[in-house]
């Protein structure tokens, strides 16, 4: 098998251009990610991308797979991969709604720190949580894929949702069951117990079932899990009677803060990789944020007003340039350091 490793600037920007590309070719409501993260902790060993880690952490050894900054690191290049989706792809049309598939495996976190050993964090890198705080994306679909009839992996199943209920942020969770890894009833059951409030009257804001194709275990026809889904069965009452109503996304509906998004270039219009920029704001706002692999940058989540935005780097250093953050929209600006 081969993955386009989003270390690598150049096929990082070429899966960004592909998702884009949809939005900017068609009139969807949507783009979905998927297999936005490393398939393992032995992944990302292209000359390229160890060369900026290198760079990065100031070494010229090779780091072993699972050494904790280099476990950071390739995680910043997930993040750097969904940052640039979302934001370039709502530049182009700020109602189009950004997805991922998330992993969910084994127990479920009960705490954000549970959440950071998870395999999640840990195996592929995929800090899925962070994107939904950072406001990069617009839903994230954890992947639930447990069965009902194992006592452990309901017990997972039960953990995960928790968690999604009580940690969605400013965005939303819908999540995953696996239709095809259980019978009818059980994802009857699943889809139920997702759907309910949590004892603080939290709720997820849907269920995408995994797959469409593949309904259930026992190789029922499709026909009947939809009927089920609507009419119930013999064990289960129905769990969508009426038709579901698309959750509102207000960020998109009632705008209450803005995204900023460019290109850090010195004088000589070369790309400035790996930068930090710092940006300042009215009331103390100070925040720095990096450049990816080939200067791009991108914040989401500001509150329209006047901003200040300059490459702190001392090598790169460049003036304060102006920028006006208005809700709802992407400011696009170019940087230009020594």
């Amino acid at each position: 098998d081969y993955v386009l490793d989003p270390g690598h600037p150049d096929a990082l920007d070429y899966t960004v251009e592909q998702y884009v590309n949809v939005v900017k070719q068609y009139d969807v409501d949507g783009i979905h990610l998927d297999l936005a993260r490393y398939m393992g902790t032995d992944w990302g060993y292209n000359p390229t991308s160890i060369e900026r880690y290198q760079e990065a952490f100031q070494t010229d050894t090779i780091p072993e797979p699972t050494d904790p900054d280099w476990a950071d690191w390739r995680r910043e290049q997930i993040n750097s991969l969904v940052r640039k989706v979302y934001l370039k792809a709502i530049a182009v049309n700020p109602h189009v709604k950004v997805s991922c598939a998330t992993i969910a495996w084994g127990a479920g976190p009960r705490t954000q720190e549970e959440y950071n050993n998870t395999r999640t964090m840990t195996e592929v890198f995929q800090d899925w949580q962070g994107w939904l705080r950072d406001e990069i994306i617009d839903i994230a679909i954890p992947m639930n894929y447990d069965r009902e009839h194992i006592e452990s992996q309901r017990q997972w199943y039960d953990q995960w949702i928790s968690f999604q209920k009580a940690n969605q942020f400013n965005r939303q969770i819908v999540a995953g069951p696996a239709a095809y890894l259980n019978s009818i009833d059980s994802t009857l059951a699943q889809t139920r117990r997702a759907l309910a409030p949590d004892a603080e009257g939290r709720k997820l804001s849907g269920v995408s079932y995994y797959s469409y194709a593949v309904t259930d275990m026992n190789n029922e026809p499709r026909g009947a899990f939809l009927d089920a889904l609507v009419n119930g069965t013999e064990q289960q009452a129905a769990v969508f009677p009426e038709k579901a109503a698309i959750p509102e996304m207000k960020w998109k509906t009632k705008p209450k803060s803005g995204y900023l998004m460019g290109q850090a270039r010195t004088i000589k219009k070369q790309d400035l990789s790996d930068a930090v920029l710092e940006i300042k704001g009215a009331k103390g706002f100070k925040k720095t944020i990096k450049t990816d692999g080939n200067g791009w940058f991108g914040l989401s989540g500001l509150k329209p007003g006047a901003y200040v935005i300059k490459i702190a780097d001392k090598q790169h250093k460049s003036p304060a340039y102006p920028v006006i953050i208005k809700a709802g929209k992407v400011r696009n600006m170019t940087v230009i350091g020594k």
